[in-house]
């Protein structure tokens, strides 16, 4: 009976962690569609993640030449000029993501 038990329990432990791993591949969808804007808005989310809003705010510049109306992009921007110290700058970025789409707040 513990040998049937252990081998179900080890089942599940299999499905739960198959099953976990198949979630967090799946890409994110942004608002995007450019590639190159998301490239760059991927390497700026891991210097900001990196406590680096500085190098973050770069590559955001980039992603927005390549897609100004790029959601995200914007909003990270805005978190990383706040954390710089460039207020009015990231109020700017937050303004154009609520004009830019003004469902995107939940």
């Amino acid at each position: 009976m513990m040998n049937f038990q252990m081998k179900v329990l080890g089942a599940v432990v299999i499905l739960c962690v198959g099953s976990c791993s198949a979630f967090s591949q799946s890409k994110p969808e942004y608002t995007s569609r450019s590639k190159a804007a998301i490239r760059f808005y991927e390497k700026a989310t891991l210097y900001y993640d990196s406590r680096q809003p500085e190098q973050a705010a770069i590559e955001l510049g980039y992603s927005l030449r390549e897609d100004p109306a790029f959601v995200e992009a914007h909003m990270l921007l805005a978190a990383a000029y706040a954390d710089i110290g460039k207020k009015d700058s990231a109020i700017v970025h937050y303004e154009e993501v609520v004009r830019i789409n003004p469902g995107f707040f939940p």
